[in-house]
C-alpha cells in the first residue's frame, strides 16, 4: 500500500511536482530543478512507500533509472492517453501534476513498459539506421524529380541509382553539379546505413535472448534481420499484449471506429500508436507479397476488387503482423507454425 502519490511534469531545466495522499487530495506542490539529486533527496526522504509517475517525454527514462536506483517505484504514462483521461481547457505544468497524481492515487495512471538500460542502448543504434534510411530515400526521391523535372525518367529504384552516371550537357551545369552532390550524399548515407548494421549485429551478439528472438522472427516471409532487431528491441515483450489485435494496434495497424446505434464507421489508422512500427512492417508486406504466395494472393484479390495498392497493402502487413505475434508468442518457426493453409495468419 502506498501512503504517498507524486505526480511530475517534468521540463528540460526542472519538474513540477504535486503530492496526493491515498484519497487522492493534493497535499503540497513544489518545484524542483530537474537534477540526479535532488530528485533522489526530494523523493527518497519520505517515509513510507511512494509511488510517482511522469509522461513518457524524452527525458522520462533517466528519471525512472535514477528514482528505482533508491527504491523509488515510478509508472510511465503514454501521453495520448494520459491526454485523453485527463481531458481539460486548461492545461499548465501545475494543472498537469496534479492531474497525474490524483490518477495514481485512484489507480488509473496508464503505464508503458519501460525497458532495461541494455535494450535501450542497442534501440539508439537502429533508430539511427531507421532515421538514415528515410533519410536517403527522401534524396532519392529528389535525384527522381530531377530527372523528371528535365523529362528524363529511369526505371531505376532505390540505391540502384548510384550506378547511373552523369546527366546529359544541355540540361545544364547547376542542374549537374545538384544531381552529382545527391547522388554524393546518397553514397555517404549508404555507407553509414551498413555501419549501423553491422555494429548492431555484433551488439547483438552480447544478449543472447534476443539473438535467439532475432532468428525465429526472420522465420516470417517478408521479415528480414533489420525489421527483427527493431521488433525485439521496441516491443520487448510480447506478453505485455492481451492479444493480437492489441499487438496490432499498438503497430498502428488497425484503423480506428466510430460507432453510435445503427452508424458504423471505420476511421483512419489510430493514433495513439507506434507509426513508425507501422512504416516497418508496411515495407515489409512488399517483400512478403514478392516471396510468399499467400501474401501474395492476398494482396492480389484486394487490387482485383479495384482497391488501390497502398491501402491494399495495409491488410498485408497487418496479417504479417498476426503472423509475427503468433511466432513470437508460442515461440516456434512460421514453417512449423503454419503447416496446415487453415492455420495462415488472418487478414
Amino acid at each position: 500500500m502506498f501512503t504517498l502519490y507524486c505526480g511530475l511534469d517534468l521540463s528540460s531545466k526542472d519538474s513540477q511536482v504535486a503530492w496526493a495522499n491515498p484519497k487522492a487530495e493534493i497535499v503540497r506542490e513544489q518545484r524542483i530543478p530537474l537534477t540526479r539529486d535532488r530528485l533522489q533527496s526530494i523523493l527518497a526522504s519520505h517515509q513510507g512507500r511512494v509511488l510517482v509517475g511522469c509522461e513518457a517525454t524524452t527525458n522520462a527514462f533517466w528519471v525512472h533509472d535514477v528514482l528505482s536506483a533508491v527504491g523509488v517505484e515510478m509508472r510511465v504514462a503514454p501521453p495520448y492517453q494520459l491526454k485523453i483521461i485527463s481531458q481539460t481547457c486548461y492545461k499548465t505544468d501545475r494543472i498537469d501534476a496534479r492531474k497525474m497524481a490524483m490518477l495514481l492515487a485512484k489507480d488509473m495512471f496508464p503505464s508503458v513498459w519501460v525497458p532495461p538500460i541494455q535494450l535501450r542502448d542497442l534501440r539508439e543504434l537502429s533508430r539511427l539506421r531507421a532515421q538514415l534510411v528515410r533519410t536517403r530515400s527522401q534524396w532519392i526521391g529528389r535525384h527522381h524529380s530531377l530527372l523528371h523535372r528535365w523529362g528524363l525518367s529511369t526505371t531505376r529504384k532505390g540505391v540502384e541509382i548510384l550506378k547511373d552516371r552523369a546527366l546529359p550537357r544541355e540540361t545544364g551545369v547547376g542542374t549537374r553539379a545538384t544531381d552529382q552532390e545527391i547522388l554524393r550524399l546518397v553514397a555517404h548515407l549508404d555507407a553509414r546505413i551498413r555501419w549501423t548494421e553491422r555494429e548492431t549485429k555484433r551488439r547483438i551478439r552480447e544478449v543472447p535472448a534476443i539473438r535467439g528472438l532475432i532468428r525465429l522472427l526472420m522465420t516470417i516471409p517478408g521479415v528480414g534481420i533489420c525489421t527483427a532487431t527493431v521488433l525485439a528491441l521496441e516491443v520487448g515483450r510480447i506478453d505485455r499484449f492481451r492479444g493480437f489485435k492489441t499487438f496490432a494496434r499498438f503497430c498502428r495497424l488497425t484503423p480506428g471506429v466510430r460507432q453510435s446505434g445503427d452508424m458504423h464507421r471505420n476511421l483512419g489508422l489510430a493514433k495513439d500508436a507506434r507509426r513508425d512500427l507501422g512504416w516497418l512492417l508496411t515495407e515489409d508486406a512488399w517483400t512478403a507479397r514478392r516471396v510468399d504466395p499467400y501474401f501474395a494472393a492476398q494482396y492480389d484479390r484486394r487490387t482485383r476488387s479495384g482497391i488501390k495498392p497502398c491501402r491494399a497493402i495495409v491488410p498485408v502487413a497487418r496479417s504479417l503482423a498476426h503472423a509475427i505475434y503468433l511466432v513470437w508468442k508460442h515461440q516456434t518457426t512460421y514453417q512449423k507454425l503454419f503447416k496446415e493453409k487453415s492455420s495462415r495468419p488472418v487478414g
